[in-house]
This record gives C-alpha cells, sequence and structure tokens, in this order.
C-alpha cells in the first residue's frame, strides 16, 4: 500500500499523450469550462477551444456573469449592520452575561487605578 500520494507519479507514454490531452479536454468541454469553437477531429489536427471566463462566453449554452453594482452591496451592507445593531439593543442580557459585564467593567476600573490601562 501507498503511505503517501507523494509517491505517486503519473506517466503517459509518447503515443498517449495526444489522445490523453484531448480526452482532458473534452471532459473541460463537457463540463462547460471550455467551449469548442471548431470541433476537435480523430485525426488530432485541429480543434480550437476557449475558456469560459469573464472574458468570453458562449451565448448559446452559458448565461452572461451578473455585473455587481458595488454601490448597492454596500447599501445592504449598512442597512444589515443596522439591523443587527438594533436587534442587538433590543435582546435582554441573562443574569450570566450582567454578572459577567459587571466583572469587565470592574477588572478595567482596575487596571486603569493601577495605570495599566
Amino acid at each position: 500500500p501507498i503511505s503517501s500520494w507523494d509517491e505517486v507519479s503519473w506517466e503517459i507514454r509518447s503515443p498517449f499523450v495526444v489522445p490523453a490531452l484531448r480526452w482532458v479536454l473534452r471532459g473541460l468541454i463537457q463540463s462547460g469550462h471550455l467551449t469548442a469553437i471548431e470541433d476537435m477531429n480523430a485525426d488530432f489536427s485541429s480543434g480550437v477551444v476557449l475558456t469560459n471566463d469573464i472574458y468570453y462566453w458562449d451565448a448559446a449554452n452559458l448565461q452572461p456573469y451578473e455585473v455587481l453594482d458595488l454601490r448597492e452591496l454596500m447599501r445592504k451592507k449598512r442597512a444589515n449592520k443596522e439591523d443587527i445593531e438594533d436587534s442587538e439593543d433590543e435582546i435582554e442580557m441573562s443574569e450570566y452575561e450582567k454578572a459577567r459585564a459587571e466583572r469587565v467593567a470592574r477588572n478595567a476600573e482596575r487596571l486603569k487605578a493601577l495605570g495599566l490601562a
């Protein structure tokens, strides 16, 4: 048994390099990561592929990327932050939280008195 994947190496014999690469490319085309502009012929002499990313997308097979409006995102983020702050004010502290807050305040005063804060 192999104890680590670091010990594993893959080798492709020379006559099978092109078929192996074409097999990987066909998988990427099928998954939508690449688009075949020209079909890959069985004789391995041609075939053109492009990546499906922000710079190119195939209108027949893929939807374009959504353009983000940064101002709208910031507005939503601020609104959510305000909602969270409002809800925190409305939540009543438990007895434990109140006692802890008192201890924290008391410790802060001690540190100030000692000149450490």
